[in-house]
C-alpha cells in the first residue's frame, strides 16, 4: 500500500513539473509583448514631444532676403566732411540749451526756465520767453509752429515766441510721458494712469491705474489702445476706455501698433532661449492670433514702422526687415552688432538707426534708409560717442552729444538745405 501511495505522489510531481515548464514560455511571451508595447508607446510620446518642440524652429525658416547694404563694405561719410549747405555744427554753451531748432542762421534754444531765439554768429538775442517748457518730446515743426511736450503740451510760434496752443495736464495726475499720436487720439502715461485723449472733443479716458508708478508699455492704434505690464497685454476702446481683451504671456513682452489698423504686434521673448523671439500679429479687439513667426536668432534692433517689422540677427550681424504680416523677409542690412542702446526713429518714408560703429565703438553711425526697400539714403559717422538726443523736424535731423569729448554739441543735417527757414 505504501509503495502505491509513493508511486502516485511521484507521478503527480512529474505532471506538475511538466505543466509548469509548458506555461513559462507563454508567460514570458506576454511579458515580452507588454514590454515591447510599452517601449513603442514611450517612443511615440517622445516623438510627439520632439515634433512640438521643433515646430517653432521650422516655422522660422523663411527664405532669406537679399542684403541691400553692408556697413562692412561701404565707408561712412564723416559728418565733418559734409558741406556747409547740408550740415551745421553748433557747439556754444552760451546759446545752446537742452534742445534747439535751427534755420537761416538763427537758433531757438531751450534752457531750464527760458527759451531764446539767437543769431548764431553774433549771439544776438532776438526774443525770449519764460512761458515755454523745456521739451521732453519733439513732435513737429510746420509753418513756423513747433509742437512739443514738456510739463505741458505746447504749440509755439518760433518766429514770435508766442504760444499758439497749450494743454495743461491735470495737477493731481501730473504731466503725460511717452506721448504718441494716431489720428485724433493721443496716448500718454501720467504718474497715476495710462490715458487716451480725443483732441477734437478733449475727452480723456483712463485705461489702467498705475499707483505703483511702474513703466507701462503702450501702443496706439486707429480706434484701440494697448498696454503691457509684466507680460499682461490689455486692449481698450479709445473713446470709452472699456477693456476689450486681455492675455497674459509668461516671458518678456513688447507691443507695437500696426500702421493704419487696429491690429497689434506682440513680441515675446522666451526666457529659456537667450536670442529667441516670437513675433505675433493679433486682432486688437480680441487678441486673437492672425499670424506668428518664431525667430531663433533675434537680439536687439526690434522696431516696427512703415509697414515693416525689424529685428537684429546677432549671428549673421544683420538688421532684418519682415513684411507687415510676418510672412516674408523684405530685405537685410549688414550692420554688425547692435549695442542694445541703439536709437530708432522714423518718418513717413525713412527709418533712422543710430548706434556705435561696428568696428570702433568710440564712433557713432547714422543709417538713414528707405523703409520699403532698404535703400541707403545717408550713412554718416560722428567722431564721438554718448549720443543724448536725436529728433527730426521739418526734414532736418538733430543729433546731440554730451560727454567728455563733446558737451552740448549739436549737428543739424538736411539733405536739401540745412539753412532753410524755420519760419515757413
Amino acid at each position: 500500500m505504501r509503495k502505491i501511495t509513493w508511486l502516485i505522489c511521484v507521478i503527480v510531481l512529474l505532471l506538475t513539473a511538466c505543466s509548469s515548464q509548458d506555461s513559462e514560455p507563454q508567460t514570458q511571451e506576454k511579458e515580452d509583448q507588454h514590454f515591447t508595447d510599452q517601449q513603442e508607446d514611450e517612443t511615440e510620446e517622445k516623438e510627439e514631444v520632439k515634433t512640438d518642440e521643433a515646430t517653432p524652429a521650422e516655422d522660422a525658416k523663411l527664405p532669406e532676403a537679399n542684403i541691400v547694404f553692408s556697413a562692412f563694405e561701404e565707408e561712412p561719410v564723416p559728418v565733418e566732411t559734409l558741406d556747409t549747405q547740408h550740415m551745421i555744427k553748433i557747439e556754444d554753451k552760451d546759446i545752446t540749451g537742452t534742445s534747439i531748432v535751427y534755420g537761416d542762421g538763427e537758433i531757438v534754444s531751450f534752457f531750464l526756465n527760458h527759451v531764446y531765439r539767437y543769431d548764431v554768429e553774433s549771439k544776438k538775442e532776438i526774443w525770449q520767453t519764460r512761458f515755454w517748457d523745456s521739451p521732453s518730446q519733439m513732435f513737429s515743426l510746420e509753418k513756423g509752429i513747433l509742437h512739443y511736450r514738456g510739463f505741458k503740451n505746447i504749440k509755439g510760434n518760433v518766429t514770435t515766441g508766442e504760444i499758439v496752443e497749450e494743454i495743461e495736464f491735470d495737477q493731481d495726475d501730473g504731466y503725460e510721458d511717452d506721448v504718441a499720436y494716431r489720428g485724433v487720439y493721443r496716448i500718454g502715461s501720467t504718474s497715476q494712469a495710462v490715458q487716451v485723449t480725443n483732441e477734437n472733443t478733449e475727452k480723456t479716458v483712463k485705461l489702467m491705474e498705475n499707483e505703483e508708478h511702474d513703466y507701462i508699455e503702450t501702443a496706439l492704434m486707429d480706434t484701440i489702445a494697448a498696454t503691457e505690464l509684466d507680460g499682461l497685454v490689455s486692449t481698450y476702446d479709445n473713446e470709452t476706455g472699456e477693456q476689450l481683451a486681455q492675455k497674459e504671456f509668461a516671458n518678456d513682452t513688447r507691443i507695437f501698433a500696426k500702421d493704419g489698423t487696429d491690429d497689434l504686434y506682440i513680441i515675446d521673448s522666451p526666457k529659456e532661449n537667450q536670442y529667441g523671439h516670437t513675433f505675433i500679429l493679433v486682432d486688437g479687439q480680441t487678441l486673437e492670433e492672425k499670424s506668428k513667426l518664431f525667430v531663433n536668432n533675434a537680439s536687439g534692433g526690434i522696431y516696427v514702422a512703415n509697414e515693416q517689422v525689424f529685428y537684429h540677427d546677432p549671428v549673421e550681424e544683420m538688421l532684418v526687415a519682415l513684411d507687415e504680416n510676418l510672412k516674408e523677409e523684405r530685405y537685410r542690412i549688414a550692420v554688425g552688432g547692435v549695442s542694445h542702446q541703439e536709437v530708432f526713429d522714423s518718418d513717413e518714408q525713412y527709418i533712422y538707426l543710430i548706434d556705435n560703429d561696428p568696428e570702433d565703438p568710440s564712433l557713432t553711425n547714422l543709417l538713414q534708409f528707405d523703409a520699403q526697400t532698404g535703400e541707403m539714403k545717408q550713412y554718416i559717422q560722428f567722431p564721438h560717442m554718448g549720443i543724448t538726443d536725436f529728433y527730426g523736424l521739418d526734414k532736418k535731423l538733430y543729433v546731440k552729444f554730451d560727454g567728455t569729448e563733446a558737451d552740448d554739441l549739436f549737428y543739424v543735417i538736411d539733405e536739401e538745405d540745412v539753412h532753410r527757414s524755420m519760419d515757413k
